[in-house]
């Protein structure tokens, strides 16, 4: 008695063309360093001290400079020496969306990360 497989259809892989050339669009006129801070903050690859002790870089630096906390990837947000802090929560729930990675970048903007 052999189990018969239904066959089904393939699943659509490419999203629609209008919608990403639209979040194309909104995402050129952002600062690139400021993007690429909120991208490694969201894939949890960048400079990061879990980051390097995973790898193992031995001379990377694993706290900041300026607090002397342990860097993480919402360290640049949450950051107590920064002039402009936000909670982790805060940051946390806005990575997960691209209006709020939108935000996230004005943020750095304005501190100049």
């Amino acid at each position: 008695m052999e189990a018969t497989k239904k066959a089904q259809p393939p699943r659509e892989t490419t999203r629609n063309p209008e919608a990403m050339e639209k979040q194309a669009v909104r995402y050129r006129s952002l600062n690139r360093v400021s993007v690429g801070r909120v991208l490694a903050a969201r894939s949890a690859h960048g400079d990061f001290a879990d980051y390097h002790e995973r790898f193992g870089h031995d001379e990377a630096e694993l706290m900041c400079n300026k607090c002397g906390r342990r860097k993480s990837p919402l360290h640049a947000w949450t950051c107590i020496k920064s002039n402009f802090r936000l909670s982790e929560r805060f940051v946390m729930k806005f990575l997960q969306t691209d209006r709020g990675m939108t935000y996230l970048v004005s943020v750095c903007l304005l501190l100049s990360l």
